[in-house]
Parts: C-alpha cells; structure tokens; sequence
C-alpha cells in the first residue's frame, strides 16, 4: 500500500483549523454510522482512512492482548 500524503495546506486558503485540537469519542460510539459532512476536498476520505487504520490497529492490539491472556 502506497504511504498517505502529507496533509498540509494554507488555513486561510483550505478551510484548515489554525489551533487544532484532539477529538476523543468512545468505542462504543464507533459501532454506530458517523455522519461525516463536508464540501469536496475538504478530507472526509482521509477521515475515513484514519479511523478504519485505529479501528485495526485496536483490533490487533486487543487479539494479542487476549491470545497471551490464553
């Protein structure tokens, strides 16, 4: 698989936050739809991208959790 691009731009120009913060939900809200509203370019897919590359990397780290726990 191909490495992502940098995410990076102008604010003024993309629209991007100039003081980010982290967004923190549950995992329990992570089984339900998320809706995900935007105009185009705006990153929704890398969104997606991010969150299906967490939702792995905790499934991993959670089957490996359990298989020493065995």
């Amino acid at each position: 698989m191909a490495p992502l691009p940098r995410v990076d731009g102008n604010a003024d120009l993309h629209g991007l936050e100039p003081e980010e913060r982290k967004v923190w939900f549950d995992l329990d809200e992570g089984v339900a739809h998320m809706a995900v509203p935007g105009t185009t370019r705006v990153r929704k897919t890398r969104l997606c991208e991010v969150l299906v590359a967490q939702d792995t990397r905790l499934q991993e780290i959670l089957n490996a959790a359990k298989d020493r726990a065995a």
